[in-house]
């Protein structure tokens, strides 16, 4: 189970420290907010790249040097 992520610099998601509980949770927002990047994320740190480009390279934010995904799980 997922209980903190924390992304920086992935795509369009500038800073991103969640930490997650019990049950079931929802990503809400308009088009083009970063919700299918944030499920991303969570894939590529479970599998060691992003689901829609051929290097991790191309996820990286416009104008940044990386990105950086760290998580707990239990």
């Amino acid at each position: 189970m997922l209980k903190e992520i924390q992304v920086t610099d992935f795509r369009n998601l500038g800073n991103i420290h969640l930490k997650c509980g019990e049950g079931v949770h929802v990503l809400l927002g308009e088009n083009g907010q970063g919700k299918t990047n944030f499920l991303e994320a969570i894939y590529a740190l479970s599998i060691g790249k992003p689901f829609r480009c051929k290097t991790n390279y191309e996820a990286i934010c416009f104008d940044k040097e990386a990105f950086h995904i760290k998580a707990e799980t239990s």
